[in-house]
């Protein structure tokens, strides 16, 4: 279940540095209402942005992403997420150096070891 963390606030001058690390869970339900994705914007300048999605390796999951910005629709990632199994999970890492300002990175997913409703149209596909 995603949850509300409290953290502590903190300025940055020019030329420092920050680390914001965040993560979370999702059940069934949650990825339900919610969507099977994960949106991350860029709205200071960033050196380095990284994500990592962890899911059951069972659920057979397939991750893609896509970017877009100010200026352009979105597009593929310029790399796809790297994947690797650790202890019954199937981890995807991507990564980018130096993110355009404004850009959104988004990651989906789908779980191909069990059938998925179409949240449209309330049919499986």
């Amino acid at each position: 279940m995603f949850e509300a963390i409290s953290l502590p606030t903190f300025r940055l001058v020019i030329a420092s540095r920050g680390t914001l690390l965040s993560s979370g869970t999702a059940d069934g339900a949650q990825c339900e209402k919610w969507g099977r994705w994960f949106q991350r914007a860029v709205r200071l300048p960033t050196e380095h942005l990284a994500v990592e999605l962890a899911f059951p390796a069972a659920l057979d999951p397939a991750v893609w992403g896509a970017a877009t910005s100010m200026t352009a629709e979105a597009a593929p990632l310029r790399t796809a997420p790297v994947q690797h199994e650790e202890n019954g999970k199937r981890i995807f890492s991507w990564s980018t150096s130096t993110p355009a300002l404004h850009a959104r990175y988004r990651l989906e997913w789908r779980f191909r070891a069990r059938p998925e409703r179409d949240m449209n149209q309330g049919e499986f596909r």
